[in-house]
């Protein structure tokens, strides 16, 4: 993406959590996404398939920042 590329910024709300997505104007490629709660709101669970869930056990527990998930990583059918 070019720093010439202009971003279009959308925000969603749901009950007490609010998502920031941007994208390049289209609505079809997203480029970044913030998903946050209000005070005292935790983030959503989100369901996990085993293969993520090993994922993400391999890896290293300090390096994994807490209260994040990540948007875009491969759902199993």
């Amino acid at each position: 993406m070019g720093v010439d590329e202009v971003l279009v910024q959308e925000i969603l709300r749901a009950g007490p959590h609010t998502a920031n997505v941007f994208h390049d104007g289209d609505g079809c490629r997203i480029v970044g996404a913030v998903l946050y709660g209000k005070t005292g709101t935790g983030l959503p669970a989100i369901p996990m398939t085993k293969s993520m869930r090993a994922a993400l056990s391999s890896r290293s527990r300090a390096r994994r920042p807490t209260e994040q998930f990540d948007l875009f990583a491969p759902v199993e059918a």
